[in-house]
């Protein structure tokens, strides 16, 4: 590589570099929206399960911005350590190669920056504490009966069991690319490395572990059903007191 390649090179890693600070201003500006309307929706007079998907989809979308700001963050990141690799010479050696020695540089450095965990971003700490009674079911002892999770308000045994473990879901976690839910520790194990295939039969979602995030319909859906099963045992030990 030439010292006017290398010059080339440094100064558009300079030019990007200069406007790092503007990049990720629309993704803020959708999160902030996203939140001045979450505190309007969560007072509206409308039905739960319609404030649900409200806050369901207002989850999805500042995710998506989240996601959106990581790649941007790892981007700059990358161009700052590829830019300061040049300047070192690193690439004095490639030659006709350099194109390639350089983006091959940049993925390596942006894949260095590891995948998101929006979970623990403030942005979906608030927008969860704005709709915190339509997303939890508010205070533990009674949400479950109020929350409605789907059409028909009662989840099936089959829909709280582990694809892997086939056990009843523990700390379930839920895949974004299908929305299919997992036991976490299973989650956890299986999904390693580049990606798998979901466990799901039929679904051909390649899914790694970074793509789950916790299930709150789940964890409400599991602790109907307990409070459900509960209700019918002390119905039949009554029933069982009664014909004694």
């Amino acid at each position: 590589m030439t010292s006017e390649v290398a010059r080339t090179a440094t100064a558009a890693c300079d030019k990007l570099m200069g406007k790092k600070d503007t990049f990720g201003d629309a993704c803020s500006d959708i999160r902030e929206e996203i939140l001045n309307f979450a505190k309007t929706a969560a007072k509206l007079d409308v039905p739960d399960a319609a404030k649900k998907k409200a806050f369901d989809a207002m989850l999805k979308a500042m995710t998506s911005t989240l996601e959106t700001t990581h790649a941007i963050d790892a981007f700059v990141a990358a161009l700052e350590t590829v830019r300061n690799d040049a300047r070192r010479g690193a690439f004095d050696a490639s030659g006709d190669d350099f194109p390639k020695a350089f983006k091959d540089a940049l993925s390596e450095a942006m894949d260095a920056h590891g995948e998101p965990d929006v979970e623990d971003e403030p942005a979906i700490k608030r927008l969860r504490k704005a709709g915190r009674d339509v997303l939890e079911g508010g205070d533990e002892e009674e949400e479950d009966e109020d929350v409605v999770l789907d059409d028909t308000n009662e989840a099936t045994e089959a829909s709280l069991k582990c694809p892997l473990s086939t056990g009843i879901l523990v700390e379930p976690m839920k895949a974004r690319p299908c929305s299919h839910v997992y036991s976490k520790a299973s989650a956890k194990g299986y999904f390693k490395g580049a990606g798998v295939k979901c466990a799901v039969f039929g679904c051909d979602k390649t899914l790694k572990w970074s793509d789950f995030v916790a299930d709150k319909a789940s964890e409400i859906a599991l602790r109907q059903a307990k409070k459900r099963t509960e209700r019918m045992q002390r119905s039949q030990a009554e029933d069982i007191d009664d014909d004694d």
